[in-house]
């Protein structure tokens, strides 16, 4: 687990963004709260609604990316695609 991996050898993630396969358990999500992380990044979810709901309560955003089979505008863009409005 990176979280205790980062906590053994004194490595603070506070600020940072976890990328990870899959929603943090609720377990994780107590600990990553802790560490102070930023944001969650994760391709699927996860079954326990309850570690969902405590980050949502501790602020922290949690993100999805969708799955390699599902359709997407692309991952990593620098920039929403324009509006009509914003050409003017």
């Amino acid at each position: 687990n990176a979280i205790i991996q980062a906590a053994l050898y004194g490595v603070s993630i506070e600020g940072a963004i976890l990328y990870c396969p899959t929603m943090p358990c609720i377990i994780c999500s107590k600990m990553l709260i802790n560490s102070r992380i930023q944001e969650i990044v994760y391709r699927e979810g996860y079954p326990d609604q309850f570690a969902a709901d405590m980050l949502a309560e501790a602020g922290i955003p949690i993100r999805r990316l969708p799955s390699a089979g599902e359709k997407h505008g692309g991952v990593g863009r620098s920039a929403p695609p324009s509006r009509a409005e914003d050409r003017t």
